[in-house]
């Protein structure tokens, strides 16, 4: 009997374990927005969701794991939209949540969806193009580059240009600094061309392409181990042109005024360390703000609030253990927020950045989206929402 009886639990456990498998691959068709509050703000709040991009008509586009969501402007949730391939490779294993966090790895694919509803995606190495009249993935380019540390594509470093053209940039260790590539498509990302190729020795990967909201100029930054530019272009990215190079100069993300561009340095040299200006009409660059720590992400709301965050990963340079979140309002007004400790994972495969995704390209929107990464205070990828309006209380 007690044989039996061992063996029913086992199977029981066994069932248990494949139906919980198997409602996490399929994932929830809605993920809702609670209340609550953070930054001492109040706010909405959801689980594991890695905010992409707010689209032209102020939808927000997020991914869990391999999923795709998309929260319409003023819904109160997230709406699944498709499941995103992995084609047969071991990279099919971050389609369930315990594998993202041992692995420490919940931004899983970038994206970007087009009016029709066809679908470019970034996905275990591979550029997978999504035909929405046909509703079909298909495999439309290979990486060269993609591995446990390379990630073929930093979070800025795919754009959707108004004209509907797409880019994308190499981001990869690039130890044996070999040459780095821009590839374009025509098709929504059917089929990619290389557009633009860095010779070796000349930058170590491409860290955004952003298009300039005043100008439709493209832009593109570049770093790391002396490869640090801000390029500009014209003509789509036939040529490009510098508007400045060195530490200061090394970014990861544009944010676009009318009169002036600003970003925060990614530099691991304490004395540049900051967020920058440039002025477009005096080419003139100057500091606004002086602070010891890397900044990743930034995001410009509809009213004109800047946000800016901080990474923390462990140089010797960085203030202390807390990433922050820097908030410039309309009328100039500046405020520091200490928002969450540093959660290092004590064994050494599981070590991630302490850092806060934002979305890329300029925000059509009155509300933040932030989703926050081994933090004390949160839970892992907990995705916080709020309006512009209370950072701008923030800042009185």
């Amino acid at each position: 009997m007690k044989k039996k009886t061992k063996w029913f639990t086992l199977l029981a456990l066994f069932l248990s374990f494949s139906i919980y498998l198997t409602i996490d691959y399929v994932g929830p068709d809605f993920i809702e927005l609670k209340e609550g509050q953070a930054l001492g703000m109040r706010c909405k709040k959801a689980d594991d969701l890695s905010i992409q991009y707010i689209d032209q008509q102020g939808s927000a586009w997020a991914s869990r794991g391999m999923i795709i969501y998309r929260r319409k402007k003023d819904e109160n949730q997230f709406t699944k939209i498709i499941h995103v391939p992995t084609g047969f490779t071991p990279y099919w294993l971050r389609n369930f949540s315990f594998v993202r966090w041992i692995t420490q790895r919940p931004e899983c694919i970038e994206f970007t969806v087009f009016e029709n509803g066809d679908i470019s995606a970034l996905s275990a190495g591979y550029m997978w193009f999504y035909q929405a009249d046909i509703k079909k993935f298909s495999q439309s380019l290979k990486l060269a580059y993609y591995s446990k540390g390379n990630q073929g594509i930093f979070n800025n470093g795919i754009l959707q240009t108004k004209q509907g053209n797409l880019f994308f940039g190499e981001y990869f260790k690039n130890e044996k600094d070999t040459s780095v590539s821009l590839f374009e498509s025509n098709d929504h990302g059917k089929s990619w061309h290389m557009k633009y190729s860095f010779s070796s020795h000349k930058i170590r990967h491409i860290h955004s392409i952003q298009q300039d909201p005043f100008s439709d100029l493209l832009w593109m930054t570049t770093g790391d181990e002396g490869g640090n530019y801000i390029y500009w272009s014209d003509d789509q990215f036939k040529s490009i042109h510098p508007i400045g190079f060195g530490e200061k100069y090394f970014t990861t993300q544009l944010l676009f005024t009318k009169d002036e561009i600003y970003w925060g340095s990614d530099t691991e040299t304490g004395k540049d360390a900051g967020i920058y200006r440039w002025n477009r009409k005096t080419e003139q660059l100057n500091k606004v703000i002086s602070f010891p720590s890397i900044f990743f992400y930034s995001n410009l709301l509809k009213k004109g609030t800047m946000v800016f965050t901080t990474v923390r990963e462990g140089f010797t340079f960085e203030q202390d253990k807390y990433a922050r979140v820097f908030i410039k309002t309309p009328d100039e007004n500046w405020n520091i927020i200490k928002q969450g400790e540093w959660k290092k994972n004590a064994i050494p495969i599981l070590f991630q950045k302490a850092k806060t995704r934002l979305p890329r390209e300029n925000n059509h929107s009155e509300e933040i989206y932030m989703s926050v990464q081994k933090q004390s205070e949160f839970s892992d990828n907990e995705l916080i929402v709020m309006h512009e309006d209370e950072l701008i209380k923030k800042c009185k």
